[in-house]
């Protein structure tokens, strides 16, 4: 059959276009789709996050209730004996009662709290079992059945003793029904021992289906929710289900390629299954009693913005290809000197290249269809690049992410392989204590303070970005080390804070940097160099900067550092570290140290002490403690038990039982690392300071 010229042309035309539509359509679904999910994937984990602090929140404070009434037994228990006295016993248990009452307030998920004395020593009498009634919200003493009388195959009833006890610690219990409340609960349970012998256990039980209610009240996207899951999958709990679905009631979900799936709460990434013929996302978080936050929602709904983009983008191309055909079979000619451009661009689009421009001549349909096909790539391109700008900024303070750090240092990097750069790496001092002391959202106010600040001072030739936490880094480009030290130093005086309830309080960073291509010859060695600049700042003391040398890489991570504050929290006694000079500066103190003087946090210690360990020491032992110190300095490393008091601010002195350590520090050169204890009269160490045995 006998085609016109015009008609071949139009079919040259319409098969251009279907090519430009593929190709652009193509590229934009694959872009759509990896963007979208890299965005819905922290969408969904930022959800579990967020709900995970509130869940953990509870759950530490339940931690709390439990660990200080578990103390206060301890501490009024002197020997294991005194629970055979029932008055003892009695007695107790009225305190204990009040200390509860206090410490839950107005927790109304706290169902039950109980004292239950170790049965071989107080039999099984005289027990606090407080329970709250569902009626009046009050709670009221009920009897408890003797963990002896359960038989060894009743284990679920008696996990509450026997679990904790075997463990020989405090344990979370895994959700279960209480025939003696009869409601579900979970359950922190704390042994407490004295010298080494079991007297009691206290507990708290939550109302496990009161908290599965804060579930039902959270949505995600249309259908999605939340619920809980044990670690091994086998059981998921839900508000309508709080005793749990096992494994043979579809406990145990599917993955799209059938394996049973498991909760990996140390991964981001969202895992996929099908149930009941629907494809589903989860992201799963841990939570402190060793269970496994789940927040879910249909595929569909998750990508149902996604769906509809390519949806407006089909259409779109299929209006221009129509409009296309309307000219084509009008204007040939026109057409035909403008369809090589047409082509050009369709292959230039299929590559994944966006900046092209179709020669816009007249306003003929030519022109307007090459003016509307610019458009179309323009908004294509802003709506990848807005895509890309979300995937690489940090939402708390507008300065790069991780992501962004890595690509446009790097870029940068690439360009100007001999250009001199400086890398930056800093944080905020003590930032932990700002969210402990103040909460999470002063503690996002002072990150966001302290970004504006790196804005200010370093926003025209740095690339900025916030590394995670209250970590930072600046790559100042085209800056040598001597330029940049100028600019950190004038940075580093300025005034940095933050407001709360209407009061401004400062903070101090600490910054360590490095340079390019000298020493640092890649950039993975820029980063690492700064790092290293950064901790060797720490290991001195905070509030300082300081360049990269090549010594700091012999310096251990274990020596005085980032460590101290928290091993000593949670060491027996105090700790103490300060430096082997007649002026004895400390160096650092453990917060029951703190304590044992009366002061109220660190500035106050270090003020009363004047910070040195002469101005904690009682003025009548300074002497003998002062030629303990000198002998001990004649003889590195060696150790003696020193018995002496110490200054406390309510009270004249505290006597105290300490052991000492000399060692040197590649930082600080001779340090005394000692451990001290509260003397009670009943410590029987081996030697005090001037070599007496008492």
């Amino acid at each position: 059959m006998r085609r016109s010229i015009k008609t071949k042309i139009l079919m040259l035309c319409l098969s251009a276009m279907a090519a430009l539509a593929i190709a652009l359509g193509g590229v934009s679904v694959l872009s759509i789709n990896r963007l979208t999910g890299q965005h819905e994937a922290e969408n969904m984990n930022r959800i579990a996050e967020i709900h995970r602090e509130t869940i953990n929140q509870h759950l530490i404070q339940t931690e709390d209730i439990a660990h200080f009434v578990a103390g206060s037994v301890g501490s009024r228990v002197k020997n294991p004996l005194y629970i055979q006295d029932q008055v003892v016993r009695r007695q107790l248990c009225r305190d204990i009662q009040e200390t509860f009452t206090d410490a839950i307030g107005e927790d109304t998920t706290v169902c039950a709290y109980y004292l239950y004395y170790a049965e071989d020593l107080a039999g099984t009498k005289d027990n606090l079992y407080m329970v709250r009634d569902r009626e009046s919200d009050s709670f009221s003493a009920k009897e408890r059945k003797p963990v002896s009388s359960y038989a060894a195959s009743e284990t679920e009833q008696a996990k509450w003793y026997r679990e904790p006890v075997k463990e020989g610690r405090a344990v979370w219990l895994d959700p279960h029904y209480s025939e003696e409340q009869q409601r579900y609960l979970i359950s922190y349970v704390v042994p407490v021992f004295k010298d080494d012998t079991l007297i009691a256990v206290v507990g708290v039980d939550l109302d496990f289906e009161k908290m599965m209610q804060w579930f039902s009240d959270i949505r995600i996207y249309s259908s999605g929710f939340c619920y809980l899951s044990n670690l091994s999958g086998t059981i998921h709990y839900r508000a309508d289900i709080p005793g749990g679905i096992s494994a043979d009631h579809n406990g145990r979900m599917k993955l799209s390629t059938g394996q049973l799936w498991v909760p990996n709460t140390d991964s981001h990434e969202l895992v996929r299954y099908r149930l009941d013929g629907r494809e589903y996302d989860v992201a799963s978080s841990m939570l402190r009693n060793n269970m496994a936050f789940m927040v879910i929602a249909p595929v569909q709904e998750i990508y149902e913005q996604a769906y509809l983009n390519i949806a407006q983008m089909v259409l779109l191309f299929l209006l221009i290809l129509g409009i296309f055909a309307v000219i084509s079979y009008k204007i040939t000619q026109r057409m035909t000197r403008h369809l090589n451009h047409i082509t050009e661009a369709a292959h230039a689009i299929a590559d994944g290249s966006f900046d092209i421009h179709l020669p816009e001549t007249g306003n003929d349909e030519i022109g307007e269809l090459s003016r509307a096909l610019n458009h179309t790539t323009r908004e294509l391109k802003e709506s990848i690049q807005e895509m890309e700008r979300m995937t690489f900024q940090d939402a708390l303070t507008g300065l790069y992410n991780r992501l962004g750090i890595d690509r446009y240092t790097k870029e940068w990097i690439e360009a100007h392989p001999e250009s001199p750069a400086v890398l930056m790496s800093l944080d905020l001092d003590d930032f932990k204590f700002i969210n402990d002391l103040y909460g999470h959202s002063v503690g996002d106010a002072a990150l966001r303070s302290l970004a504006n600040s790196l804005l200010e001072s370093f926003g025209q030739n740095g690339i900025l970005g916030r590394n995670g936490g209250d970590e930072f880094v600046v790559l100042l480009t085209n800056t040598r080390e001597s330029e940049a030290t100028e600019q950190i130093r004038s940075f580093m005086k300025k005034s940095k804070g933050f407001w709360v309830n209407g009061e401004e309080k400062t903070f101090t960073i600490s910054v360590g940097y490095a340079s390019y291509p000298k020493p640092a010859e890649t950039r993975n060695m820029l980063f690492h160099q700064a790092d290293e600049a950064l901790y060797a700042v720490k290991l001195k003391g905070k509030n300082n900067f300081g360049p990269y040398r090549a010594d700091q890489e012999t310096l251990n991570r274990s020596h005085l550092g980032f460590n101290l504050k928290d091993i000593g929290r949670y060491l027996p006694g105090a700790i103490l570290v300060y430096k082997a000079e007649e002026e004895g500066r400390i160096l650092f103190a453990s917060d029951e140290l703190v304590r044992m003087t009366g002061c109220r946090d660190m500035d106050e210690f270090m003020e009363f002490t004047g910070g040195s360990f002469g101005g904690l020491v009682a003025e009548a032992d300074s002497g003998r403690m002062g030629a303990l110190i000198q002998k001990q300095l004649s003889q590195e490393g060696s150790s003696e038990y020193a018995r002496y008091h110490i200054r406390c601010r309510q009270e004249p002195y505290v006597a105290v039982a300490s052991r000492g350590r000399l060692v040197r520090n590649p930082i600080y050169g001779m340090v005394f690392y000692v451990s001290i204890l509260e003397d009670n009269g009943q410590w029987n160490g081996e030697k005090n300071g001037d070599g007496n045995n008492e």
